[in-house]
């Protein structure tokens, strides 16, 4: 059964690897495109929404082949003290426009009880913030009402991001971050959860604890981690 996992997840990460090339061309000729003078309105909302494309599947490519090397050991935290205000700012200026709406960038409230930084890998991090971000921007009408809240809850740091969507059945609740999420729960949340597989790995390595539950205006992730 190991060698059957090592060899599914030596095929993913090849052919993750093999979809980086041409995916980066797609990038660039978008960008080309858009750069060049009297571009048409609408060719230009075209492209627009041809680049936030793009841009989200390199992302989900990444988070798949981080996923896979958290699960295989080949990738583990490298926790330094970090700023948590300026990494909370940075994920959610990133998820924004890959979302295609002005509207999408997330209110974030930080405690003020909790400490300025803390012990953590912050790519990491900022990347399940990034993935927990776009998540519930996917899933909130026109993108909005998307919340970042941060606060200290005993000895560990606990980030909340809620969106305006569908409730989920409880019943679903334990399998949202499932390697192999049930039907329902893909019809409900389209997709696989590729990015919510990371997430559940990268909390993981850090000690921490991850949650889907349903809020009183949608759905929150509530995720942990130790100080």
């Amino acid at each position: 059964m190991m060698r059957k996992n090592r060899l599914s997840s030596a095929v993913m990460d090849a052919l993750m690897h093999d979809i980086k090339n041409p995916l980066a061309s797609v990038i660039l000729a978008v960008t080309s495109s858009q750069s060049r003078p009297g571009l048409p309105p609408d060719l230009g909302g075209m492209l627009g929404m041809a680049y936030s494309s793009a841009l989200l599947v390199q992302r989900l490519v990444d988070c798949a082949q981080r996923a896979c090397a958290l699960e295989d050991g080949r990738l583990a935290p490298e926790r330094r003290a970090v700023e948590l205000r300026p990494l909370l700012e940075r994920a959610a200026g990133e998820a924004a426009p890959l979302c295609g709406s002005s509207r999408a960038r997330a209110e974030i409230e930080i405690s003020p009880r909790l400490p300025h930084e803390i012990c953590a890998d912050p790519d990491m991090l900022r990347n399940v913030i990034v993935n927990l971000l776009l998540d519930a921007a996917r899933y909130s009408p026109n993108c909005a009402g998307v919340r970042l809240s941060a606060f200290a809850n005993g000895g560990r740091a606990v980030f909340c991001v809620s969106d305006s969507g569908p409730r989920c059945p409880p019943a679903l609740l334990k399998s949202y971050f499932a390697k192999h999420p049930p039907s329902a729960l893909r019809r409900l949340r389209r997709g696989a959860g590729l990015n919510r597989r990371y997430c559940l790995l990268a909390v993981k390595a850090h000690g921490g604890s991850i949650r889907a539950e349903n809020s009183a205006g949608g759905m929150a992730v509530r995720v942990e981690i130790p100080l």
